[in-house]
Order: structure tokens, then C-alpha cells, then sequence
């Protein structure tokens, strides 16, 4: 598994926890995918880049909407072996 951390570029690091994003290849590799238990979300997207930011587009509402205050610092950990 390799692991690398994003964070929203205008926004400042802030205080409080990472919340760790799990990106995963589909089975039949025409897709990649984000799945978050502690925000909630899960989405997906052609390409990893395209997934990282769409992760980005959706994830500041949903944690906002279950209780999240302040900065969203995210953690990706890439799998590295498809789902099955």
C-alpha cells in the first residue's frame, strides 16, 4: 500500500485529525475508487487524478453535513491490489 496526504491548497492545515480516504482500482480497471467510512462518502472516477478531485468536490459538504467542524485534512492510501 503507498500512502500520500492532500491538502486543500487555499485553505490552511489547521488543527484536528486526517481522515483517511481509501483509493482502490476497479475489478475490471475502468474505474478507480474513494471510499471514507468517518465522513461518510464513496465515489469514483475514470482516472486517480479525476478521484482525488472529486473527492475534493464532494467530501467538505458530506462531513460538514455529519458534524465536521473546521479545516478537512484528508490522508489517501492507495491500494495497490484491485478489489475483489
Amino acid at each position: 500500500m503507498n500512502v500520500f496526504a492532500a491538502l486543500v491548497p487555499e485553505k490552511s492545515a489547521g488543527a484536528g485529525p486526517f481522515y483517511d480516504v481509501n483509493l482502490y482500482q476497479a475489478p475490471d480497471g475502468t474505474a478507480w475508487i474513494a471510499e471514507c467510512d468517518a465522513i461518510p462518502i464513496a465515489t469514483e472516477a475514470p482516472t486517480i487524478d479525476a478521484l482525488i478531485d472529486r473527492v475534493w468536490e464532494v467530501a467538505p459538504e458530506v462531513a460538514e453535513l455529519n458534524g465536521h467542524k473546521g479545516n478537512l485534512r484528508l490522508r489517501f492510501l492507495l491500494h495497490t491490489s484491485a478489489l475483489t
